[in-house]
């Protein structure tokens, strides 16, 4: 923590910030991966020098992180210029080391046909193979299909926060998916409804790279109590990884 044993803390007027020799300072919440972390940083120092600060308190390499706080933050902000409080709340959407080791291990069947092949190294039941899904994918790709494709091995591409993924389909049709940090939520829209689900309530999330068909995967997702997995088709790839590390599932 960046704290000053030598000289005691004194608090401000406001009981907000703290006066070290280095210059006030403020305690605040980061939420990561589900578990949240204290952390203690300078109020004068940027968005950048945070990112380098949680690389050391949390193992998430500084150039995977997106932190967010009443919205995204920029590496070039201020904690000061953003109004961080005590005990405020930051979402920090990334990936530990491990969990870039991991991706790049698996890249090589993760994204390509050898993922669904039976008997291969991570043999499974392929969804594409069913007749649920068959009736779906034979279709082909949609006209409007939200644009794909296969990430580098070890690359993390960031979900775009705020901004909708669309369009996705469903057995039904068209529909929409977006992600707020702020809340904690996945908004899944169609034209009809929208449904506003809590991040921690999903209980499961894979995906399938669909052959034939590089730059896509089918998601399934576990909502809550529901025994069957919801199935969403024509999934950007480069935004599986970013999915599953939010929904802690690598």
């Amino acid at each position: 923590m960046e704290t000053k044993e030598e000289q005691p803390a004194v608090a401000s007027a406001e009981g907000d910030t703290e006066s070290t020799e280095g210059g006030e300072e403020v305690t605040f919440k980061v939420v990561f991966a589900k578990e949240t972390h204290l952390i203690t940083f300078g109020l004068n120092k940027t968005i950048a020098e945070l990112k380098k600060h949680l690389e050391k308190e949390l193992n998430c390499p500084a150039v995977q992180q997106k932190l967010m706080y009443k919205g995204p933050l920029n590496d070039t902000d201020t904690l000061k210029s953003k109004n961080f409080k005590k005990n405020a709340k930051v979402l920090l959407v990334g990936a530990t080391a491990a969990q870039i080791l991991k991706v790049a291990k698996d890249a090589s069947t993760d994204f390509t046909k050898e993922d669904t092949k039976p008997g291969g190294p991570k043999a499974k039941e392929i969804w594409a193979e069913q007749h649920i899904h068959k009736e779906v994918l034979k279709k082909g790709v949609p006209a409007s299909v939200a644009l794909g494709y296969i990430p580098q091995p070890g690359d993390i591409e960031p979900l775009p926060v705020g901004q909708s993924i669309q369009p996705l389909y469903n057995r039904r049709g068209k529909l929409r998916m977006k992600i707020n940090l702020d809340e904690g939520t996945m908004t899944i829209a169609t034209n009809e409804r929208q449904e506003h689900v809590h991040i921690s309530n999903i209980q499961d999330c894979e995906a399938q790279a669909i052959e034939g068909h590089p730059g896509y995967h089918i998601l399934g997702l576990q909502i809550g109590s529901e025994k069957s997995m919801r199935f969403f088709y024509w999934f950007p790839s480069q935004y599986v990884p970013a999915l599953k590390a939010l929904c802690g599932r690598y």
